[in-house]
């Protein structure tokens, strides 16, 4: 330590120089340092969910679950498995040892599941990991003018969602609640035994005409064909009631698939069923009266409604739907949230001021949670200050000293951007912890030096003697001081996820303290 000191006295040019660039680079790294409320915690717990639409329980455990535990039992590092089979929904939960990386674990286990063999209704599994930034970070409530909750789902759906989407930082944005339109077909059954059409026809003309996809022919484009289909599909209850569903005394069993609108119900042009579409039955009797088509709405009442896709919601007494704002891991908590509410003063002006709620924003809580720590911090750090003021007695000796402490705590928080740490109440509760002893050092260095200006030693060689003399002591005591700090973060479980970063950041400010009072302050005090 004792070179280093003599080194800093014979270039106290370089020592500002690099002072003003630690200061600044300290600065920088604290604007750019991510603000969280805790620690980014991943746990080592991977999901793999499987959608298999229309499937019991029974075979989605038989055909889809009991096959991926299969798959995956084979990666290293699995702890336990669980799983859940429900209707419609295959879940495996995997839990891994704590030091696992989760981003190798998951790579592992999608190619485990590459080649195994699943129903053809299933879908593709979807591999996922657990982490603390998955849930959301703001909950933001849009209300219903009048009650027209379908047309409000509509617009979030279409605008609000994907206008938020849009923020920098934004993972996703998730619909809670709202209602879609629907059109209700209630079949009367006296109608239909006095026109002589049965149910499954009605079902068969409704299917066909739904959603129609028909081959027309193709098209020929510098010299290459290209296939041409057109599609057809019922615009609102009132074209519904219009639709041919049979004929009077004999129904037929449907559209068959692909029919066009027309067709459906087993009508064709002219109405004649589509049953008799041969040439020997397709002509009715000579005289006969071509049969009356039988429309949906002659046999069932029909109508548009409306209904919930994920629950009732309601804020202040109005129906409503929420959003879910979820970040990405990397991402700002307080950018993202400030980004949002920019988003959110848009779907403002279309739907009105009062009608937009933002009811929960945990940038909030970050901000306040961080705020009141630098405050407390602040009050630490100037009271300490105060103190060194009344036991030295002298101001310039004071204001040596305390340049040590906001160089240490910017030091510190460079260490912590440099490590990927993040600003949080557990980082900011070590620094508030660090504040009254990063002084400690650089008091022992002056003091010892200004007991050498007392002997009548010159300032320079004072701050030279004083500070090799003592060098030895404070790099002890810091250390030891570093070395009750940092098992916190290796005891081992998710305790020590949470205590690693408060460790780190002590023991940062620590050795920057430290790197001061054997570079810095001997220079001032010369």
């Amino acid at each position: 330590m004792g070179a280093v000191v003599r080194w800093c006295l014979k270039n106290r040019s370089v020592v500002f120089l690099a002072t003003i660039i630690l200061i600044s680079s300290g600065v920088y790294a604290t604007t750019r340092l991510n603000q969280e409320l805790l620690p980014e915690i991943e746990f080592p717990i991977v999901t793999v969910s499987t959608p298999v639409p229309g499937a019991g329980p029974d075979l989605i455990d038989e055909q889809v679950t009991q096959p991926v535990e299969a798959a995956v039992d084979d990666v290293d590092g699995i702890e336990s498995i669980q799983s859940t089979s429900s209707a419609g929904f295959s879940v495996v939960l995997i839990e891994f040892s704590l030091d696992t990386d989760t981003e190798e674990a998951e790579a592992e286990l999608g190619g485990a599941l590459d080649g195994i063999e699943l129903p053809q209704q299933a879908e593709e599994p979807e591999v996922r990991t657990q982490s603390a930034s998955e849930f959301p970070i703001m909950s933001v409530s849009l209300s219903a003018q009048e009650g027209e909750l379908s047309k409000l789902t509509e617009y979030a759906r279409d605008e609000a969602v994907p206008h938020i989407e849009d923020v920098e930082g934004v993972a996703s944005a998730d619909l809670v609640g709202g209602a879609e339109r629907q059109i209700r077909v209630e079949l009367d059954p006296q109608r239909l035994e006095e026109r002589g059409v049965s149910a499954d026809a009605v079902v068969g003309a409704i299917s066909g005409a739904a959603g129609v996809n028909t081959p027309v022919g193709e098209v020929t484009i510098d010299g290459l064909s290209t296939p041409v289909r057109t599609t057809s599909g019922l615009a609102d209850a009132e074209a519904l009631a219009e639709l041919p569903v049979g004929v009077s005394g004999g129904a037929p069993t449907g559209a068959p698939s692909g029919m066009p609108a027309g067709v459906a119900g087993g009508i064709i042009p002219g109405g004649v069923p589509a049953a008799s579409a041969s040439p020997a039955a397709s002509a009715p009797p000579t005289g006969a009266a071509a049969p009356e088509p039988v429309l949906l709405g002659d046999v069932a009442e029909v109508r548009e409604t409306t209904s919930d896709i994920a629950g009732i919601s309601r804020t202040n007494g109005e129906p409503s739907l929420g959003i879910n704002v979820t970040k990405d891991p990397a991402a700002n908590t307080v950018e993202v949230a400030e980004g949002v509410e920019e988003a959110l003063s848009e779907v403002r002006q279309d739907l009105g001021e009062d009608e937009v709620i933002v009811l929960f924003n945990s940038a909030e809580d970050v901000e306040e949670s961080v705020s009141g720590l630098v405050d407390k911090a602040l009050i630490g750090g100037a009271l300490a200050i105060l103190i060194i003021f009344l036991f030295l007695g002298s101001l310039r000796a004071t204001l040596v000293t305390a340049v040590s402490l906001p160089t240490s705590i910017l030091a510190a928080l460079l260490f912590s951007w440099a490590d990927n740490l993040t600003l949080n109440i557990i980082t900011l509760a070590g620094l508030t912890i660090a504040v009254g002893r990063v002084v400690d050092d650089a008091i022992v260095v002056l003091e010892n030096s200004y007991r050498y200006v007392q002997k009548c030693y010159g300032p320079q060689e004072a701050a030279l003697r004083g500070a090799e003399e003592v060098a030895s002591a404070i790099t002890s005591s810091t250390l030891t001081t570093t070395a009750v700090f940092v098992p916190l973060g290796l005891v081992g479980g998710i305790v020590s996820k949470f205590f690693l970063p408060l460790s780190l950041t002590v023991a940062f400010a620590l050795l920057a303290s430290l790197l001061v009072s054997v570079t810095i302050i001997p220079v001032l005090a010369s």
